[in-house]
């Protein structure tokens, strides 16, 4: 991914935790969510191991390592990598994620392979162009084992380009600390092929309140040139799957190495 990705997700890793009411307890709910979707897909902790790619500061990661998964992670972000290692201290479970620093633009020479390969909340979309999703995607494909399983989860711009949001709803959350208040603005390109994003995080305690500002870029990513990607690598039994079948926040595709 770009420098400036990069440069996002260290910037907002030390808040990011922050823009959930209750991150731990998300955390939680997530690692639930997902877990019960990959057992309908036939897959479990006891007998597949999985690898979460994309892993920021461990919030898909943490939630599978409590349902029992023995997970390794990776982010392109140092600064998320020294969070989640940090983290890793508040959570009960029985194998400890590991994490590592990784590009998925720079493919590995001898890539471990694991069962599952996981991507989500929406990273992928920052492969802003059609030869960085492909290299990342390759990338992806050649950590799975045969058999393996990849799963992407972003958002649904297939809806979004219909009727292209200027901002995010605000949320509001108080706590001992004061209150936060957590929205995005988006700037779209002419032709709606991707967006500028910034995040503000406002803190407001007592009288003293304190605004940051995190720019990053997506790309607007149809499912069907996702899934057209996914294809041209030579991956199989591709799948979508929306929110009120998986009962994940996002549409999920999934894919498969013969």
């Amino acid at each position: 991914m770009s420098k400036s990705t990069q440069v996002f997700y260290d910037n907002l890793a030390d808040s990011y935790r922050y823009i959930f009411p209750d991150w731990v307890g998300s955390v939680a709910r997530q690692g639930k969510t997902i877990d019960q979707f990959l057992e309908v897909l036939g897959f479990s902790p006891a007998h597949h191991s999985l690898y979460d790619c994309t892993c920021g500061i461990g919030t898909q990661t943490f939630g599978l390592a409590l349902q029992g998964w023995n997970v390794h992670g990776t982010d392109l972000s140092a600064k998320s990598i020294d969070l989640a290692r940090e983290y890793a201290s508040e959570f009960d479970t029985i194998f400890t994620p590991t994490f590592d620093v990784r590009d998925l633009l720079q493919p590995a020479e001898n890539p471990i392979q694991y069962d599952i390969v996981l991507s989500l909340d929406n990273a992928v979309p920052h492969f802003m162009t059609d030869e960085d999703l492909i290299t990342g995607l390759t990338t992806m494909r050649d950590h799975l084992a045969d058999n393996g399983l990849l799963m992407i989860s972003i958002r649904d711009y297939d809806v979004l380009i219909e009727n292209p949001p200027k901002s995010t709803l605000p949320s509001v959350f108080e706590s001992d600390e004061g209150k936060r208040m957590i929205f995005q603005v988006w700037d779209w390109a002419e032709d709606l092929s991707y967006y500028d994003l910034n995040m503000y995080v406002v803190h407001h305690y007592g009288d003293d309140i304190t605004t940051q500002c995190f720019p990053a870029q997506y790309r607007a990513l149809r499912r069907e040139t996702l899934t057209s990607a996914l294809d041209s690598i030579g991956l199989k039994d591709i799948q979508w799957f929306m929110p009120d079948e998986s009962t994940y926040y996002q549409p999920i595709v999934t894919a498969r190495k013969p």
